[in-house]
């Protein structure tokens, strides 16, 4: 891979964080990749073709005009996100209806149970 063009932005965590089964996954960068075309003799080609030279992509001229740009996001305060893990639970009367919860955090050191 190479990181080209870096910059660090400020990402939601539903952009950063990605949940599944037995997992989760958090990221840290990603590279963008972005295509555009245009036509060869639209009136703002050559505006299209400065925007990409200031984006450091390549101009491309091959069935139309366009642009290739590629940059390298970081996000930012990916090292600041708490991960939090609960848990709650409830029998039935056949059980002896027990029921609790805990919950560990950072904040916390430690857990309850209710």
């Amino acid at each position: 891979y190479k990181y080209l063009n870096p910059i660090c932005e400020s990402l939601s965590a539903n952009d950063i964080v990605q949940k599944g089964p037995g997992a989760i996954f958090f990221t840290t960068v990603f590279i963008e990749t972005r295509d555009q075309v245009w036509r060869c003799d639209a009136a703002d080609a050559s505006a299209k073709r400065a925007a990409c030279s200031a984006q450091k992509g390549t101009h491309q001229e091959t069935d139309g005009c366009g642009c290739k740009s590629q940059r390298t996001v970081y996000p930012i305060g990916v090292e600041e996100i708490d991960v939090v893990f609960s848990h709650a639970f409830r029998t039935t009367p056949e059980a002896g209806t027990l029921h609790g919860s805990s919950d560990r955090t950072a904040d916390h050191g430690g857990g309850r149970l209710d």
